[in-house]
């Protein structure tokens, strides 16, 4: 007896669960995916869509399975999509990834191609695609260095203190040399644009739409997914706004790493 109720019970939680699925997706007008690779201001992005009433945004739905490196089940990925976007009913669902192989990308993560995973997204009925890109790497990489010392992602304080950094440039403490890894991410953001077509994609720029006023980015959002401006509150500040010789330990060895390169211009931020 108390078997067939433990069984019975296993089947009404099953069959509501796909009931609420289904309900879900009906109701759901759209999916959408954004790609960028931390310290661009996605957070606060992703909280003031959170606040419009149509909008039901995940955020980083794959950061909590990075600390667990075992190899995960060939349907893990669409596995994880989906118990995130059945998790509440909204007309727009949407989450993010960070798209290098070092972070959710990583083969103890999606472990998949960028070109096959976003085949899956498009499978999954995703039709909208937004990629965020802080252009200047050197301040992200500032920024990555900070949060690996501080250990304290956002700031919602005017007034922050400084955090000296030390910055990587051969690769000597195990981490990607800087170029190497500069050249990735904009090799990255060239495939995410090829894969992606012209009228599903909004290409956002951290330092044009986000930096000074992320509702320039958050209206850019709701113009591209045809919803009304739903006038969002903005909690969080920025983490890091120092000139880089009150944030760089080496400067004298980073401008020297990037002088004679294509992104010397970041050393003039």
């Amino acid at each position: 007896m108390k078997r067939a109720t433990q069984f019975a019970k296993a089947t009404l939680k099953g069959t509501l669960s796909l009931l609420y699925s289904t309900v879900n997706t009906l109701y759901r007008k759209q999916n959408v995916a954004m790609f960028h690779t931390g310290r661009c201001g996605s957070q606060v992005l992703g909280d003031m869509l959170n606040q419009h009433p149509m909008i039901f945004w995940a955020g980083e739905i794959f950061q909590q399975h990075m600390k667990d490196k075992r190899k995960k089940a060939p349907n893990f990925v669409e596995r994880t999509i989906d118990a995130s976007r059945c998790t509440k009913a909204s007309g727009i669902y949407g989450f993010e990834t960070k798209h290098l192989p070092q972070l959710h990308f990583a083969e103890w993560c999606i472990n998949m191609a960028l070109g096959d995973y976003v085949s899956l997204l498009r499978k999954l009925d995703f039709q909208k695609f937004i990629i965020l890109h802080r252009e200047n790497y050197l301040r992200r990489t500032i920024s990555v260095e900070v949060l690996g010392k501080t250990k304290a992602p956002h700031s919602r304080s005017e007034v922050r203190a400084v955090t000296k950094v030390s910055i990587d440039i051969d690769g000597s403490n195990g981490r990607i040399p800087l170029l190497d890894l500069f050249h990735s991410l904009d090799e990255h953001y060239g495939m995410l644009k090829d894969l992606v077509a012209p009228e599903e994609i909004l290409f956002l720029r951290y330092e044009q739409d986000i930096l000074e006023d992320p509702r320039k980015a958050y209206r850019k959002i709701c113009q591209f997914l045809r919803i009304e401006d739903a006038h969002p509150t903005v909690d969080l500040k920025r983490t890091n706004p120092f000139a880089y010789e009150e944030l760089i330990e080496n400067l004298d060895e980073v401008r020297a790493a990037l002088r004679n390169t294509k992104y010397r211009w970041m050393l003039d931020d």
